[in-house]
């Protein structure tokens, strides 16, 4: 269960590596994890903290991001071992963060600081990056966020950039089936109410011992989660790379509907992809598909996000 206790959220309060955080907010991300929490940057991992015997922090980090060699070998190291290298740490994740892969990232995070910070916004994104358990083939969910308002709905949300990673391994295909296995009913129950629901209140509590009273949510228990999650893909760098080309949206159509689908018809798509959503899991972007998923696109580039509330900003392009 992805929860910290009093005992470390005090200690954690009082240390070196949450003056960091706190100096850093604007661009670190800080996520719970099971006894440790781990600070992230663009979405990428700057290290994970856990609380030793001697009530000091021991922090992972990657030994290509302390500039002690080129390899990705995880080293453990002092909390002011972080603090004392964290600006050439950051200029190192830059540079390594080049690439689609890494926009993506640097997007979700982005979208998650800009939503936490405006206080108008309906959702607070309560974790990324977040792994499943007992499943190795699952992917990891880009972002998870809550209503505001009880019962707290629960938006499960997957990031895409531009055209990339549209298709394959890391495509909407694998993220549909994905979200196909959290709410299909197993032994009288499914992923989202065994575990997921849990790891939701355990976040939130342990929010609450580390920022007090500044922490936008409190769940008294399970019984103050929607019982049954909101799927959505949202897609930044929705332009075209050339007069000519696609947009995204054009192309996701292709991965998503059948050809004889009239919004595939409707969107311009081009081409369909082998094995298209419709095809295994019928139209998710219709309410009444047990599957249902909405799709927000939006022009916005990762070095000029607006998107200020991430689900319910009015600036998406919901037309899918």
């Amino acid at each position: 269960m992805r929860e910290i206790n009093e005992q470390f959220a005090h200690e954690l309060r009082n240390s070196t590596l949450f003056e960091l955080y706190q100096k850093h907010r604007d661009e670190l991300f800080l996520g719970i994890r099971e006894d440790c929490i781990n600070l992230y940057y663009n979405g990428l991992s700057v290290c994970e903290a856990s609380l030793n015997d001697k009530d000091d922090f021991s922090c992972k980090i990657s030994s290509k991001y302390l500039g002690r060699d080129g390899k990705n070998r995880l080293l453990t190291v002092s909390d002011n071992c972080i603090c004392d290298n964290y600006e050439e740490t950051i200029k190192r994740i830059m540079k390594d963060a080049y690439g689609f892969k890494e926009k993506e990232k640097w997007a979700q995070q982005e979208l998650v600081i800009k939503n936490n910070r405006n206080k108008s916004s309906n959702w607070h994104c309560i974790d990324i990056e977040y792994v499943r358990e007992n499943n190795a083939k699952a992917g990891r969910i880009d972002i998870i966020a809550l209503s505001k308002a009880k019962p707290h709905r629960v938006a499960i949300i997957e990031i895409k950039y531009n055209r990339k990673a549209l298709g394959g391994k890391s495509g909407v295909f694998k993220h549909v089936s994905d979200f196909d296995d959290i709410i299909r009913p197993e032994n009288g129950t499914n992923e989202f109410e065994s575990y997921v629901k849990e790891d939701i209140v355990g976040i939130v509590a342990s929010m609450n011992r580390i920022f007090e009273n500044e922490y936008p949510l409190q769940i008294n228990d399970a019984g103050d989660i929607a019982n049954k999650p909101e799927f959505y893909f949202i897609t930044l760098d929705n332009n075209s790379q050339t007069q000519n080309h696609s947009t995204p949206k054009m192309t996701m159509g292709g991965y998503v509907f059948n050809k004889d689908n009239p919004k595939y018809i409707r969107l311009g798509t081009k081409r369909q992809a082998k094995g298209t959503v419709e095809s295994e899991f019928g139209d998710i972007t219709e309410p009444s598909n047990k599957l249902y998923a909405q799709f927000l696109f939006s022009k916005d580039t990762v070095d000029k996000i607006s998107i200020a509330d991430i689900i319910d900003d009015t600036s998406y392009d919901r037309e899918f």
